[in-house]
């Protein structure tokens, strides 16, 4: 055996994403077979992700969101989960969706763009129109066919963990250690407001700092939020007994809050608490409608994502999709009449 040579250099093995001793024709080969399965993958991996979403299977794992999972678990950023489930969702509905993204017609951007003027009738003749064009060319496409007015200004929890150039209606971004920029646009009367509120508090704030009177404004908003939600109060009384309906006493709701800390309360088989205060709701254990009573230890706090999966629990995905969508029906008809 020839004696190792220490001071000889240790060959480490081509990287495997090294490709510089490939032919010209295998790079082309590569890269058209890579860029197809890409699409095809895209296509499986929104299949999957609708169909997890429609089971709730996040809900299980101690999750609020499918967007919190893809996030969290499956380690997309909050710009690629976005996407994705909007597309996702959209496909269940109208397959022709996956298909033009499996073979390339039009990309998983361009897609997130269409799907929320896709339906039944106009699916196949929109993703033509769209085929093989960038982003900025289905953007013009869609303000011609689709001309709007300006969009409301708003927050969601998903718009918190969106890339900025996602959240293009507004924006909070971390700029140093504990500051943050917050951008949004108003309009003339809501100006005028922001003026008129500067000059009413121009004694406490004569320099007319913007970032006072958003605290001021959200210490009194907050405290009113507060008064109807839990019905806070600088007074509180024991808690009440317990009522015969299904309201729940304020003094009950209180201490819930206080308990629970203001956050979902449902823990997963592996032992996660779900994260989430947003939508945040009050929700009996053992159900109204089974018997159940509005005291302290048969309210707890649910997401609504939580508060839905539970019900489901109980009382079957079926049934609570049909109650789901009487509801929804009965909304278009009230609306419908005025």
């Amino acid at each position: 055996m020839r004696p190792l040579d220490e001071s000889a250099p240790i060959e480490v093995p081509m990287s495997r994403y090294d490709l510089e001793h490939l032919a010209d024709d295998s790079v082309d080969d590569g890269l058209h077979f890579h860029a197809r399965h890409d699409r095809e993958n895209t296509a499986f991996l929104l299949a999957f992700i609708a169909e997890s979403d429609r089971r709730r299977r996040y809900a299980q794992f101690g999750y609020n969101s499918m967007h919190s999972y893809c996030m969290k678990v499956l380690g997309l950023s909050g710009d690629a989960a976005s996407k994705r489930i909007q597309v996702a969702r959209k496909a269940r509905f109208l397959p022709a969706i996956f298909a033009a993204t499996a073979d390339g017609r039009v990309h998983l951007s361009g897609m997130n763009l269409l799907v929320p003027f896709l339906d039944e009738e106009n699916v196949g003749e929109l993703i033509e129109a769209a085929s093989h064009r960038t982003c900025r060319e289905i953007e013009l496409l869609l303000a011609e066919r689709f001309p709007k007015a300006d969009v409301e200004e708003a927050i969601t929890e998903q718009d918190l963990h969106a890339a900025p150039h996602v959240r293009n209606r507004s924006g909070v971004k971390p700029i140093a250690p504990g500051r943050y920029v917050v951008q949004f646009t108003i309009g003339e009367a809501d100006h005028e407001r922001l003026q008129y509120a500067l000059q009413l508090m121009s004694h406490r704030n004569p320099k007319g700092n913007l970032s006072f009177l958003n605290l001021t404004a959200l210490e009194m908003l907050i405290e009113q939020l507060e008064k109807e939600k839990f019905g806070a109060t600088d007074s509180p009384r024991g808690i009440e007994a317990a009522s015969t309906g299904r309201h729940i006493p304020a003094s009950v709701c209180r201490a819930v809050w206080e308990r629970d800390g203001g956050r979902c309360t449902w823990v997963s088989p592996d032992g996660r608490r779900c994260e989430s205060r947003w939508m945040i709701e009050f929700d009996h254990i053992l159900e109204f409608a089974r018997g159940g009573e509005p005291t302290l230890d048969n309210v707890r706090l649910l997401c609504r994502g939580h508060n839905q999966y539970a019900a489901e629990c109980t009382y079957g995905r079926d049934f609570m999709e049909s109650k789901r969508e009487a509801a929804a029906d009965a909304k278009t008809e009230v609306i419908g009449v005025h």
